[in-house]
C-alpha cells in the first residue's frame, strides 16, 4: 500500500479509479502507477460455507458491476440474520415455548431492520448450554462491526436503505462503496471461517434422506438417512450429532 507523496504518514486507500488520500481529498496515484490489490472477497474460500450463505457471497465475489455487488452483500447480510434467528428461536423455544409468539408481529412482513432487531434480542436470551453459542459469538460481532452506525460505509443496514430509497448512486460513490464493503466484509468472513467446521446445513428430501448443502455448488447426489422423521424441505443446522431445526428451506 503506497503512502501519499504530500503526506508521507498517510496510507492511501485503493479505490476503483486510483489511490485516495483523505488529507488531499482526491486520488494521488492512478492504478497504472500502482496496481490495485486483488479484491479481498475473492480470497475467501466458500467451500465449507452453507449454500444459503455461499450463493450470495459467490455472486459478490464474481460480480463485475459495483452496484450489483453491493446488493449481493446486502442479500448475504439478510440471509445470515435469518439463519441465526431461525436457529436461536428453535433453541430458546426448548426452554420457553412461547418465545416465537413474541416476535410473530415483526416476522409477518419483516424488513432487514426487523431481522436485526429480533437477532439483537435473541443474542441475550440464548441458553448458555445451547449448541448455537459459537454462532451467537459471531453474530454479536457481525452486528457490532457491520450493522451498527449511521454511515453507509459502516452499516450494511444503512447501505441497503441508501440503495433502496436514496436514488441513483454516482459512479464514483458506487465504486468507492463497492471497494469499501468488499474489504470490510472479507475481513469479517476471514475471522469466522471456523464456524462452518462446527455447523453444517442439511435439508430433508422427499425420501426421508438428508443432503448437506455446502458451498456455492453443493453435492446433491450424496444423501444420508434421516435420524428422525421430518417434513421434506426442512432445513436444519447440524452440530455435534444433533439438529437445530430452522424450518422450511423456502421460508
Amino acid at each position: 500500500m503506497p503512502n501519499c507523496p504530500a503526506h508521507p504518514h498517510i496510507h492511501l486507500e485503493a479505490r476503483r479509479r486510483g489511490w485516495y488520500c483523505d488529507e488531499c481529498g482526491k486520488n494521488v496515484y492512478t492504478l497504472e502507477q500502482h496496481p490495485a490489490p486483488i479484491r479481498a472477497l475473492t480470497q475467501i474460500n466458500l467451500s465449507q460455507w452453507p449454500t444459503l450463505l455461499a450463493l450470495p457471497l459467490h455472486e459478490a465475489q464474481t460480480e463485475s458491476h459495483a452496484l450489483a455487488q453491493l446488493w449481493d452483500i446486502c442479500d448475504f447480510a439478510e440471509i445470515f440474520l435469518k439463519v441465526y434467528v431461525a436457529g436461536a428461536l428453535a433453541e430458546i423455544q426448548k426452554v420457553d415455548p412461547l418465545a416465537p409468539s413474541r416476535f410473530s408481529k415483526k416476522m409477518l412482513r419483516p424488513t432487514m431492520g426487523d431481522w436485526r432487531s429480533i437477532a439483537s434480542e435473541l443474542l441475550t436470551q440464548l441458553p448458555r448450554s445451547s449448541a448455537l453459542q459459537s454462532f451467537n459469538h459471531h453474530m454479536d460481532r457481525f452486528m457490532k462491526d457491520l450493522l451498527t452506525g449511521r454511515e453507509i460505509t459502516k452499516s450494511i443496514l444503512q447501505l441497503r436503505n441508501r440503495l433502496a430509497h436514496g436514488g441513483p448512486l454516482g459512479t464514483t460513490e458506487r465504486d468507492d462503496l463497492s471497494h469499501a464493503w468488499d474489504t470490510r466484509l472479507a475481513y469479517f468472513l476471514s475471522t469466522c471461517s471456523d464456524l462452518w467446521s462446527i455447523y453444517s446445513l442439511v435439508v430433508v428430501t422427499e425420501h426421508q434422506t438428508s443432503i448437506t448443502l455446502k458451498g456455492p455448488r453443493p453435492d446433491l447426489q450424496t444423501t444420508h438417512p434421516c435420524t428422525q422423521p421430518l417434513e421434506p424441505g426442512t432445513a436444519s443446522l447440524s452440530v455435534n450429532d444433533s439438529l437445530i431445526h430452522l424450518g422450511p428451506l423456502t421460508a
